[in-house]
């Protein structure tokens, strides 16, 4: 059910992180005519959840991600290419980035952390000082 959760808040804060530094090879040129031009949103939307699914339920990820491998056909379907790296999940993995997901839609800074920090992870300042609470 987590998953589940996750997943469908994946297209609402995954795009808005994606919209925010731009759609990278999804930009049509200008000099397209209208009739040809494509609505991008709707192709990140799609994007985002089908690898956010494929993540979060499948537990399955493509380990080599970038525009290359993202095709926006002529009819406005995606076309995705080159899966020749994938990564699997174990339960554990799913429900943390379930977690993450959730609480990054929710603006829930401290649940992210928490998240992350029970993953094992820890932050650091780039000179390598602590960071958190306790530095």
């Amino acid at each position: 059910r987590l998953a589940r959760s996750a997943a469908a808040s994946t297209s609402n804060a995954l795009a808005r992180c994606m919209e925010s530094v731009g759609l990278g090879g999804f930009a049509p040129p200008l000099r397209d005519p209208p009739e040809r031009r494509h609505d991008l949103s709707r192709a990140l939307r799609t994007l985002v959840r089908v690898h956010g699914v494929a993540m979060l339920l499948d537990g399955v990820y493509n380990a080599d991600p970038h525009p290359g491998n993202v095709l926006l056909l002529p009819d406005g379907r995606l076309g995705l290419i080159d899966y020749g790296m994938c990564g699997r999940l174990e339960g554990s993995a799913r429900e943390s980035i379930a977690r993450v997901v959730l609480g990054l839609a929710a603006g829930d800074r401290a649940a992210v952390v928490d998240t992350y920090e029970r993953a094992g992870y820890r932050a650091c300042w780039h000179g390598g000082g602590p960071h958190g609470p306790d530095a």
